[in-house]
Order: structure tokens, then C-alpha cells, then sequence
């Protein structure tokens, strides 16, 4: 009688052929590289038909001494042994190569035939340059979704599969019956369906079943409010107009909009963006807000709001006001050129810190207001504001710096011998026309690092790229 032996891999049982019952199929695959490249992980996917063959997906396989990853990548064999249910039916299996950074580098793909009680062997070539998974629409991809998953809406070849909507860069999926498409193009006023396109964002909130709205590129003159918990995702392009009203209020609910362009909103009743009313959450991430004549972004009422990867500018009212909240999260954010000498707000005020908020990574430049000492940021007793650049925003007197509890801040212009503290400094930051740091910048690896650090910087790119984390919204 022949014994079984068993080597455990990847989470899965990997065995030789001395074995007692055949109760298991299995593949030994060789992944291997057209040309040495350097990798973090690998990432393996194994189907039968729409069914995953591991138990969780994908499995990863760190690459080097204490997942320190290789330079030179060429070859790795892993051994898996999958149920014996599996038997005669074909295996599809593909392999991600990542970078330290997490982004797929290398990608391959191969079939094979299980068959119960033996292990065949099965070769993935992994070859570069491909541009499916890399969170751009490229000639050719109806979605990428940075990932290559299938299952997920976008598949490892970014085709749409069958019963999925998917919009916006990187692509987000839904459910078609649970998702409503809007295009400025569309005959008005439409139903939100794949054929049939909302002509109005407006719309697309008004129907309960639309859990997941995506926004086509295109200019909508409109005012659109939110109440209820919905996701929006707008594509490249999108731009939202209005000139009387707050062009976009959120109301209610627990609300998230990715990659919309708001423009316009009436000077004393919101601006741009109003966040308000208690129990509200708001994320908006990677959207443009700007120009107009109001505020950029308020909120208040008990709301929380978080403003991520985006940029407030050239708003006459100011860029943000944020006050009576239960919280806030502003990170890796652009507010540049926002007021003018009658506005009470320039870069942003600040006018509390509950517990539960964060105000870290962003650039603060060049923005005015009516009192001189408060163009920059305007702080409430407490709050916090790290790794922040705040220069060239009139006056920073001491009692401003007082008030805003800065930490690896650049601050300025001071005079000479300002007493800072906290790892802050005042040396000119070097910024290019778009506000982005210079190779010459002295915000460069001068955060904290120690601290809490966002994974990536406002162009989506990994923190930090050098020995610490940038100051400001952009990592060098």
C-alpha cells in the first residue's frame, strides 16, 4: 500500500504519488519570466469555469527573504492539490507579478486538464508590458480595474462580464440591476438602463434601486442633491455646473463620489459642495472642485466628511469650511488660490477637532482672505494639522500658529528665529507651476514617518518613494 505525503503550500495540500486514496487533484505549476524582472509577489488565480478552486482568492506568494522581494525574478515551481471533485474538468490558472508597490508588472495565463490522484505539470509565462490591470483605459479594455480578478465585473482580459455595468478610471463595477448609467449625450430623460442612459446625475438619485451611479464624461448643468446611501463614480471629463444654488448638496446617508469636476455655487449658501444634517457621511475622493464664486466645500450640522486625493482651487468664498461636525478626514489635498481680500475663509477653517479627525498631507498655497494672519488655514481650539505645506497664504502670525497644532509642517514665510516646534519648518518649497514638489523641494522625506501615512499621494502614487514621507500633497 502506498503512502500519502503531502507538502502544504499556498494554503493548499500539494502531494506525491505514493498515496493510499485518490482524494485530490492537483497541478504543479511553473511560473516563469520572458526576461528577469523585479517582483514583490506573485499572485495566483485558479478557476473552474466561474468557480474559484481555492477557498480564498488570489493567493499570494511573497517573493524574497522576509517578503523583501527579488530584482532579478526568472522561475518559481509551487506545488497545489485541489479537491477531487475537480476531476477531468479544466483548470484556469493566472499569475500576477507585482511590484513592491503592489502594481502588476507581469501577467500570464495557461489551462490544464486535473485529473483525479495526479499532479501535471502546467507553465505560466509571465510577460511584460501588458496593460490590462493597471487601472488606465487602454486601447482596447472596455474597464480596468487595477486588479486582474475575474468575478469582480472586469475580467483578467478587462472585458465587462455578463450581468455588470462598469464606469469611471480605475473601472468600478456593479450589478446591472442595482446600478443606473448616466450620460450627458443621452436622450432626456431616459431610465438609467445600459440602452437608455439618465441624461441628468439629478435623476440617478432620485430611483431607490440605484445603489451604484455611474456618470459619463460630459458637461451637467444642474444643481443634484443626495439623501440615502449611494455611491457615484464619474468618469474623466464629468463636470458638474451650477451658478445659483450649492451645486452639490449631501444631505444624508452615507455617501461616496469618486472623480467628478465641480464648478460654479452661489456665494452664502454652500458653495460648490455642502455636506450637512447629523448622521451624513461624505467621502469624496479624486474630485476637482473649482472655480466659483462660493465656498469650495462646507460642511456642518453634525455631518462627517472626508476629502481625499483631490483639489479645492480658485474659489472666491474659500476653499474649506468645516464646522459644527462629528468629524473630518482631509488628506493629500490640493488647496491652491482659493479667497480674496473680503472672504472670511482662505485655505480652509478649521473651526473644531472632534477626536475622530485628521488633517495631514496637504498643500496650502497662495491662498487670501479678509484677515491676512488667517488666508492659509484658520484653526478652532486643537486642531491638529500635519505634514502640511502652508506658505505664500498672507501673514502666518504667532497666535494662527498657535492655534492650529501644526507638526513636520513647512510654514511660511516667518521671520528669522520663529520659535516652531514639532518637527516644523520655514524654508521656500520649491513648487512647480501645478503646486507639485520640485526635485530641489526641502519637503522631501522631511514627514514623519513614524506617524499615521497614507498608502499613496494625491496622483495615487505609494508613500513614500524615499527614505521618509513627503510633506504636502504630492510625493516626489
Amino acid at each position: 500500500m502506498r503512502k500519502l505525503a503531502c507538502i502544504f503550500l499556498l494554503g493548499a495540500w500539494a502531494c506525491t504519488e505514493n498515496q493510499t486514496t485518490a482524494d485530490y487533484t492537483g497541478v504543479r505549476l511553473n511560473v516563469v519570466s520572458r526576461t528577469p524582472v523585479a517582483l514583490g509577489s506573485l499572485e495566483v488565480e485558479a478557476y473552474v469555469g466561474e468557480e474559484s478552486a481555492f477557498t480564498t482568492t488570489p493567493r499570494v506568494v511573497p517573493l524574497g527573504e522576509d517578503g523583501a522581494g527579488v530584482t532579478d525574478f526568472e522561475r518559481r515551481q509551487l506545488l497545489l492539490v485541489l479537491e477531487a471533485r475537480f476531476d477531468q474538468q479544466a483548470l484556469a490558472l493566472s499569475v500576477s507579478g507585482k511590484d513592491l508597490a503592489g502594481q502588476v508588472v507581469a501577467v500570464g495565463d495557461t489551462e490544464v486538464t486535473l485529473r483525479l490522484g495526479f499532479v501535471p505539470t502546467a507553465t505560466v509565462v509571465l510577460g511584460q508590458g501588458t496593460t490590462c490591470g493597471n487601472g488606465l483605459l487602454d486601447t482596447g479594455e472596455a474597464c480596468d480595474d487595477h486588479n486582474l480578478n475575474p468575478g469582480d465585473g472586469c475580467n483578467p482580459t478587462c472585458t465587462i462580464e455578463a450581468g455588470f455595468l462598469c464606469g469611471g478610471v480605475p473601472s468600478v463595477c456593479g450589478p446591472e440591476a442595482e446600478t443606473a448609467l448616466v450620460d450627458a449625450a443621452a436622450t432626456c430623460p431616459g431610465n438609467g438602463t445600459r440602452g437608455n442612459p439618465f441624461c441628468a446625475i439629478g435623476r440617478a438619485f432620485e430611483v431607490p434601486w440605484a445603489r451604484l451611479v455611474l456618470i459619463g464624461s460630459g458637461n451637467y448643468d444642474e444643481q443634484v442633491s443626495i439623501d440615502g446611501d449611494r455611491r457615484a463614480v464619474a468618469a474623466p471629463g464629468a463636470v458638474l455646473f451650477n451658478l445659483n444654488v450649492p451645486t452639490l448638496e449631501i444631505v444624508g446617508g452615507q455617501v461616496e463620489l469618486t472623480g467628478l469636476t465641480v464648478k460654479g455655487g452661489a456665494r452664502d449658501i454652500g458653495g460648490g459642495v455642502l455636506v450637512r444634517g447629523a448622521g451624513t457621511q461624505a467621502t469624496l475622493r479624486r474630485v476637482d472642485l473649482g472655480p466659483g464664486s462660493g465656498l469650495g466645500l462646507e460642511a456642518e450640522g453634525g455631518a462627517f466628511v472626508e476629502l481625499t486625493e483631490s483639489r479645492v482651487r480658485r474659489h472666491a468664498g474659500g476653499g474649506l469650511a468645516i464646522r459644527e461636525v462629528l468629524g473630518y478626514a482631509v488628506e493629500n489635498v490640493f488647496l491652491v488660490e482659493n479667497g480674496n481680500e473680503q472672504s472670511e475663509v482662505g485655505g480652509a477653517w478649521l473651526a473644531q477637532n472632534p477626536t475622530n479627525s485628521r488633517f495631514a498631507y496637504v498643500t496650502v498655497v497662495a491662498n487670501q482672505a479678509r484677515t491676512s494672519s488667517t488666508a492659509g488655514l484658520r484653526c478652532g481650539p486643537g486642531a491638529q494639522v500635519e505634514a502640511t505645506i502652508s506658505w505664500d497664504n498672507g501673514t502666518l502670525t504667532a497666535t494662527a500658529a498657535a492655534a492650529c497644532r501644526f507638526r513636520s509642517s513647512d510654514l511660511g514665510p516667518l521671520p528669522a528665529n520663529t520659535p516652531l516646534g514639532d518637527g516644523n519648518f520655514s524654508e521656500p518649497p520649491e513648487l512647480d507651476a501645478d503646486y507639485r514638489l520640485k526635485a530641489n523641494s526641502p519637503c522631501i522625506d522631511r514627514a514623519d514617518g513614524s506617524r499615521m501615512v497614507p498608502a499613496t499621494d494625491y496622483d495615487g502614487e505609494p508613500r513614500p518613494k524615499g527614505p521618509g514621507p513627503d510633506v504636502g500633497a504630492d510625493e516626489r
